[in-house]
């Protein structure tokens, strides 16, 4: 499945760098030049300068959302409006009423939507967990 990354600052390096294989075939950023680095680590990739024709693209089917949070949903919406499957780094949404209608969509659309929390299995809210189921 071909992903686009929206985003390439720490955690849009990240996601690109957990792409096993192939990495991501469009990085998008509003920072030409943070993208343009982000592409050079992966053959085939290319930089486009809007967003909005990144999740247009027919032949993605991923969109990985990095960018700030205010950025999150809107952009999450628009991806899953285009028909694809969205990763959006955490929180997802500046509040509960910008995140409700992705989940919504997702959910009539038949498509996956997931927020990336990578702290899940950290060590310390594994014990925590413990400690409240205790």
């Amino acid at each position: 499945m071909k992903v686009a990354i929206i985003g390439c600052g720490l955690m849009g390096r990240k996601r690109a760098l957990s792409l096993e294989g192939s990495g991501p075939t469009v990085v998008c950023d509003a920072d030409p030049a943070r993208a343009d680095a982000l592409a050079l680590e992966f053959p085939g990739c290319r930089v486009v300068a809007d967003w909005r024709e990144a999740v247009a693209l027919p032949e993605i089917a991923i969109v990985m959302v990095c960018t700030p949070h205010d950025q999150l949903a809107p952009i999450g919406l628009a991806a899953l409006t285009a028909g694809k499957h969205v990763l959006i780094e955490k929180p997802g949404a500046r509040n509960r009423a910008e995140l409700l209608p992705l989940a919504e969509l997702a959910k009539k659309k038949g498509l996956v939507a997931k927020v990336g929390f990578n702290h899940r299995f950290h060590p310390a809210f594994r014990q925590a967990r413990a400690i409240l189921a205790s």
